[in-house]
């Protein structure tokens, strides 16, 4: 709960500054703010709603074999090895972690096949594998 309300806290401190101009760029809507780098809000706001659907990485044949559903999604991408060694995410290294390079790629290999996820997404998704992918 406290945490909560010192994330509270700080957005209204943020756009206040957006409001006086002392921020250079600011978000547009509620949709440009970054969710906090935990690995629930990334279940919830990134894997669940653009990954761990029918047809993709949930139900009795996900893609890849790799179930991100809720309750399974940690087990099965932290320090589990993808392809050619490569693990899916390697805490501390978003560079090395094969999730972290298809959602940040700029080809035709970008994951989710749907179009490239928001930046603050990608950016989120760094900083909780950067802070060593906890699961919190």
């Amino acid at each position: 709960m406290f945490r909560k309300l010192i994330i509270i806290a700080i957005f209204a401190i943020f756009i206040a500054s957006c409001e006086e101009g002392i921020v250079s760029e600011c978000p547009t809507n509620l949709d440009d703010v970054k969710f906090v780098a935990t690995f629930s809000s990334i279940q919830s706001e990134l894997l669940s709603k653009n990954c761990a659907l029918s047809g993709c990485h949930a139900g009795s044949i996900p893609a890849g074999g790799l179930v991100l559903s809720s309750g399974a999604a940690y087990n099965n991408i932290v320090n589990k090895i993808a392809y050619d060694e490569t693990m899916y995410v390697e805490p501390g290294d978003p560079d090395n972690s094969y999730l972290f390079q298809r959602v940040s790629a700029n080809t035709s290999s970008v994951m989710p096949p749907t179009g490239k996820l928001p930046q603050y997404m990608i950016d989120t998704l760094r900083v909780w594998i950067e802070n060593g992918a906890l699961n919190n």
